[in-house]
């Protein structure tokens, strides 16, 4: 469970970090509107963050940070997790996080924007059976943020994706579904302009 958690984090992580990064008109995160950030973003989860697989559904919650890496005018907004943590997490699972990866956010306009991650690659052992299953990104679809424009507060992430599976056991099924809402709390308003 510690290993699926820690992927989960660090997806989140990584979606956080490029939150703001990226959009058809420009590839600038700005806080306050206007004024390029490139500092740390910071994130905390609302409620759980749920990985369902053919064995059981994991959950936890979480809190990150990361830092915008790339953006600018016709670049795609990209970063990666600086740090992270979970904490009251649902079973007797040990996760670890192999890969960080990369995280892009595409605008689909008006401060909404989807993130997709490759390179991340998670590994979660069920301490209680000794399975290992392992799940990596390849341009996979994680969600929505939601920038300050619209929230009229903090940014929010909301994720709801298919993670394939890529090693371990085949009683881990194909992929894994995860979904989790998020906020970020620092800075306290981010904009995708």
């Amino acid at each position: 469970m510690k290993h699926l958690k820690m992927f989960l984090i660090v997806v989140f992580a990584m979606a956080t970090s490029l939150v703001f990064a990226s959009t058809a008109f420009a590839t600038y995160a700005t806080s306050p509107a206007g004024t390029i950030y490139t500092g740390t973003l910071a994130g905390t989860s609302e409620g759980h963050v749920i990985w369902d697989t053919p064995i059981m559904q994991f959950e936890c919650n979480f809190s990150m940070e990361g830092k915008i890496e790339v953006h600018g005018a016709g670049v795609t907004g990209q970063g990666k997790a600086t740090n992270y943590t979970y904490k009251e997490c649902n079973s007797n699972i040990v996760i670890h996080t192999v890969k960080t990866g990369t995280l892009e956010i595409h605008s689909a306009g008006k401060g909404v924007g989807t993130i997709t991650s490759s390179g991340t690659e998670g590994r979660a052992t069920l301490l209680s059976f000794g399975i290992e299953c392992v799940y990596s990104t390849n341009n996979t679809d994680l969600g929505v943020v939601t920038d300050s424009s619209i929230t009229g507060g903090p940014a929010t992430l909301d994720l709801s994706a298919t993670v394939p599976r890529t090693g371990g056991s085949a009683f881990c099924g194909t992929s894994a579904t995860l979904t989790a809402a998020a906020v970020v709390n620092t800075p306290e308003e981010v904009f995708i302009d």
